[in-house]
């Protein structure tokens, strides 16, 4: 269990009112136990916890509204009309889903006592991963197209948990991965490196890792990295939706990378369906439209964009056309 530190103003867990002085009668609404501390528990697993409010005044009670403090709190009411004397209860769920370290989560009751208008309850403790990630996503920043730049990822794996990789698997042929045991925690790293020549661009791919862990069977590692050459190109290669029936407009930007200036000669489309459109958006700079690009068309299975250039290390672009 741990101590919890509450703000004030609506941020702290609200005691019981005092009591209503002599007078008209007044509604009450009162918790005997308004903070709900769950420990230290796996953010794999919900937590569920049921308050009971109770009307302690001499007039009824009206719960307006319950209020959450995120997105991850349901709350469900029983009942909104308390006469003096009766309760109701209200049912809590936190989804702790991606969440680690000290959790403090309130909810707002709104209602008609004149004395706690808002009245405030809070579930508190802490949450932590069976298999901690570090770090969660490789960024590798600016690469040059002949570089070779490499990360490590650690997946630690709880003590006390039982969890074997099963299989290790990515997308883009211009990434390396090798995977390795932990040489002092249980659990495993793997190597991430770049395989040169690199495409120019900013670059995206997913490296996933599947465990026999019940709650962790694929976890994604994101890598990016933006490849700058002569020319910087984007995006690096065009998808289409095989779902999707009506033609769509596509466009390439070709920036200046290293190159102070450099023109594009000609573009080559990759199907003699598809409109080509280049406009110079700058002094060093052109956006290439793709107009009547359909997943229907067979030619584009398979085809690419062919960009002809002044660049001298950089004369042509290939831009392939993918549909999935």
């Amino acid at each position: 269990m741990m101590a919890v530190a509450c703000l004030a103003a609506c941020g702290t867990v609200s005691g019981q009112a005092p009591e209503p002085g002599a007078g008209a009668p007044v509604p009450k609404l009162v918790c005997a136990a308004p903070l709900y501390a769950f420990g230290e528990v796996p953010n794999t697993v919900p937590i569920e916890h049921t308050f009971t409010l109770r009307n302690a005044g001499r007039a009824p009670l009206t719960i307006r509204e319950v209020r959450r403090s995120c997105g991850c709190t349901e709350a469900a009411l029983a009942r909104k009309n308390l006469p003096p004397g009766e309760q109701t209860t209200l049912l809590v769920t936190l989804d702790l889903t991606g969440r680690t370290g000290e959790q403090n989560r309130k909810i707002y009751v709104d209602s008609n006592d004149p004395s706690t208008p808002r009245y405030t309850l809070a579930l508190v403790g802490r949450a932590y991963s069976e298999i901690e990630v570090r770090p969660e996503r490789v960024r590798f920043g600016d690469v040059a197209p002949d570089q070779t730049v490499e990360a490590s990822v650690a997946l630690n794996v709880r003590v006390g948990v039982t969890a074997t990789v099963t299989q290790v698997f990515w997308e883009a042929s211009y990434l390396a991965v090798t995977l390795e045991p932990a040489p002092e925690l249980p659990g495993y790293r793997f190597r991430v490196g770049t395989l040169p020549p690199l495409p120019t661009g900013y670059l995206y791919d997913v490296v996933k890792v599947r465990t026999d862990h019940p709650h962790y069977s694929t976890i994604a590692v994101p890598v990016t990295l933006r490849v700058v050459g002569e020319l910087y190109v984007t995006p690096t290669r065009i998808m289409l939706d095989a779902g999707q029936p009506d033609p769509v407009t596509r466009s390439i930007a070709v920036r200046a990378g290293k190159l102070k200036e450099f023109d594009v000669l000609s573009v080559q489309p990759p199907s003699p369906a598809v409109q080509v459109q280049l406009i110079k958006a700058g002094p060093a700079s052109y956006r290439v439209l793709l107009r009547n690009l359909s997943a229907a068309d067979s030619a584009l299975h398979g085809s690419h964009v062919r960009i002809r250039t002044t660049a001298g290390k950089m004369p042509e672009i290939i831009v392939p056309i993918l549909v999935r």
